[in-house]
């Protein structure tokens, strides 16, 4: 008997971490800001793919094989990073809010290792394919475009696929970390 006391005490002077007194409306309001930049990224995404469709009516790329290639690789891995951001937002809201927490906690766990595999193998492919299909235009830009103007495009794009990488490591990062705190509050 004198074990369990001492066990009952030991558990009763274990250090508690404090629970924040609004913690159920953190969690709500970080699920809100992720979902926020998720639909823009939506956005962007489809806005990108809307002026790649127009430059590639606008240029009749149906009527070069390389060109039509090229931009059709890049709208192609617009569209499927598109679709794949649209399930992963289906899968959030299906998450149990109204179940207990060991259940919601396990979902949001198979949720967070599913971001994780979005974000580290299929980001980087499709990452590598819209370039892909950048660098096949470039032959058909140098044959019709000025070489300084070609040369613009070409360092020009450089930065832009390097400020992009940079961009999408950082909102990787703290869409990542938002998950991950999330779930360590839950487990408290």
């Amino acid at each position: 008997m004198k074990d369990y006391d001492k066990l009952k005490q030991q558990w009763a002077g274990r250090p508690v971490p404090p629970r924040p007194e609004q913690g159920g409306q953190l969690i709500l309001k970080q699920f809100k800001q992720l979902r926020t930049k998720q639909i823009i990224m939506q956005v962007v995404l489809g806005v990108t793919v809307l002026v790649l469709l127009f430059f590639f009516f606008y240029i009749s790329a149906y009527q070069f094989t390389r060109v039509y290639l090229g931009l059709g690789i890049m709208m192609g891995a617009l569209v499927i990073r598109i679709l794949l951001e649209q399930s992963s937002m289906l899968r959030k809201n299906k998450l149990p809010i109204q179940e207990d927490m060991h259940t919601y906690n396990r979902k949001l766990e198979a949720y967070y290792h599913k971001r994780k595999q979005l974000h580290f193998l299929m980001t980087p492919l499709l990452f590598g394919g819209y370039i892909a299909g950048f660098v096949m235009l470039l032959p058909s830009f140098r044959a019709s475009l000025s070489p300084g103007f070609y040369t613009y495009i070409v360092f020009s794009s450089l930065v832009v696929f390097v400020g992009l990488a940079v961009l999408i490591i950082t909102q990787i990062r703290r869409e990542l970390s938002i998950l991950k705190s999330l779930q360590e509050a839950l487990k408290q």
